[in-house]
């Protein structure tokens, strides 16, 4: 491979790819993925179009990327083949039963090099998928190199753009025993590495859908805009003070989708939980008679996000757009009594009964539940107090145990978890005040 005209292509080609390529990244787990691609490793892709190859080749910047490329693109010419052996292209022979592309293949990585691999060993149009050689399994296990899995949506063209998402790290290695596995173990890898991939279509599809596609979104103007503006504002009108309750997530920041869920006494509720996360936009679900208080409010609750649910009846709409966005890494908040509680009613432990939407969202969504607990009435300038209690995981129940009673079981615990999160705070408090007076005790002799 010739690292000066390797370089060269990417330099001078880099601004006319971005402009007709116009791509579109997504990464699995930005949040865990880094930028910058260290190290050995295998990028296995679909492959839908001759331009795949191009497009990896600019996502992958930083990196002097070797590709895998059959003989029949060796033979499209007298140029070709000086331009594949210029850029590290490695020759596959598929019809020859010729495997020297594997030892070629794992001389690069074990030297710490990245090698592009289209597993599929053709091109599949037409919205075909075919099954994944198991080489690339062989390739990683004796290299030890990580495989990447790319989606590539494959439509380019004027005015379109081209979209890929990017997976975490995945290590055969995990699967089996031993780097020389029976061709039938080799193929079940591949089998799973292809399902990886392919379920990025799916996960693409929801991003857009509900909105999950980046940090810069128009579509969220409005609602990053008061949420980043708004918290010093939120913290000086009520001087918040955070109660984290042991295994509450670190610093508040949410790793993923999550189901918020609290008590509900005020309109200012939504918006405490939503400051209480402010690093990630929280999907209030929001009642439909809120949205129908005129066109003006009608457009801010969309604006900010809120999900419209009629309480009224079963609504399915707002439980599988709950789900979409949950599915699609999103945060969702709720408020499982149902409705305010009034200043006059004072139920069992502080909080009305709770509705099982939450557990039923939770079980079908897998995603873990973190109780946010408003403790004393808002007034303007008085200290609010919140509770913030430990990630709930109901997947142990599995999500085939949507049964009444399963759900019951759950909304009764989470019920009484947030019950008592009142209680925990102030036994918490008690113990902390012991321990500062036996250090001083012990401090004064």
């Amino acid at each position: 491979m010739n690292r000066f005209f390797v370089w060269f292509i990417k330099l001078t080609g880099f601004l006319p790819a971005l402009l007709i390529l116009r791509r579109k990244t997504f990464y699995e787990n930005r949040r865990r993925q880094s930028r910058k691609l260290e190290g050995p490793a295998i990028i296995a892709a679909n492959h839908v179009s001759m331009l795949d190859f191009v497009v990896l080749f600019f996502t992958f910047f930083g990196r002097s990327c070797r590709f895998l490329a059959a003989e029949v693109v060796y033979e499209s010419g007298k140029l070709m083949p000086w331009f594949l052996k210029r850029i590290g292209a490695i020759r596959v022979d598929r019809g020859s039963g010729d495997i020297s592309f594997l030892a070629e293949s794992i001389d690069t990585l074990k030297k710490g090099g990245v090698v592009f691999v289209f597993p599929e060993s053709r091109l599949i149009k037409n919205g075909d998928h075919e099954e994944f050689k198991p080489s690339v399994v062989y390739m990683a296990l004796q290299s030890g190199a990580p495989v990447i899995p790319v989606w590539l949506e494959g439509k380019y063209g004027p005015f379109r753009r081209t979209k890929l998402m990017i997976g975490e790290k995945m290590y055969p290695g995990e699967y089996c025993d031993g780097i020389d596995p029976s061709p039938e173990k080799a193929g079940e890898i591949a089998s799973v590495l292809r399902e990886k991939v392919f379920g990025f279509e799916k996960q693409v599809e929801l991003r857009e859908k509900t909105g999950q596609t980046g940090i810069l979104n128009l579509r969220w103007f409005v609602s990053d805009f008061i949420r980043l503006t708004g918290w010093p504002l939120m913290r000086l009108g009520f001087f918040t003070k955070y109660h984290d309750l042991d295994g509450a997530p670190k610093n508040r920041r949410i790793a993923g989708s999550a189901i918020l869920v609290g008590n509900h006494t005020s309109y200012w509720d939504p918006v405490m939980m939503s400051h209480a996360f402010t690093g990630r936009r929280v999907r209030i679900v929001t009642a439909d008679v809120v949205f129908a208080r005129g066109p003006l409010m009608n457009w801010f609750m969309h604006a900010m996000g809120c999900i419209k649910i009629n309480r009224e009846a079963i609504d399915l709409e707002s439980f599988h757009y709950s789900l979409d966005v949950l599915k699609a890494g999103g945060v969702v908040g709720l408020f499982p009594e149902g409705r305010m509680k009034l200043k006059d009613e004072h139920p069992e432990g502080g909080i009305l009964p709770f509705k099982p939407g939450a557990a039923l969202l939770a079980l079908s969504s897998g995603a873990p539940v973190i109780p946010v607990y408003v403790l004393r009435p808002y007034r303007i300038f008085r200290r609010q107090e919140v509770i913030i209690g430990r990630p709930l995981d109901f997947s142990v129940y599995g999500a085939g145990a949507c049964s009444p009673d399963t759900l019951l079981k759950i909304t009764e615990e989470l019920h009484g978890y947030m019950a008592a999160m009142p209680e925990q705070i102030r036994h918490k408090d008690a113990g902390n005040v012991r321990r500062k007076e036996n250090e001083e005790a012990l401090q004064n002799g």
